[in-house]
């Protein structure tokens, strides 16, 4: 249940953060040794940029937005 928890918080998060910048392209950056998403970036709940992410560090990613699939998973988990 405490990972299903921190699931919705890292959508909700970017979500929230998507909505205040939609003028940005990009949502933010996340180091993967802080918050390990690996796993919703390969399941293709999150969208990251490729062409800037892993460029000087692996565990860095930048993320764009949640994809459809991320916003059907974060609205399942809010209900």
């Amino acid at each position: 249940m405490n990972d299903l928890i921190k699931v919705r918080e890292v959508l909700k998060n970017i979500q929230n953060q998507h909505n205040k910048n939609r003028a940005i392209s990009l949502v933010g950056m996340v180091d993967l040794n802080e918050l390990d998403i690996t796993w919703l970036i390969e399941e293709n709940y999150i969208e990251i940029d490729d062409a800037i992410s892993y460029l000087d560090d692996k565990n860095i990613v930048f993320i764009k937005d949640l994809t459809f699939k991320g916003k059907k998973l974060l609205y399942q988990l809010s209900v």
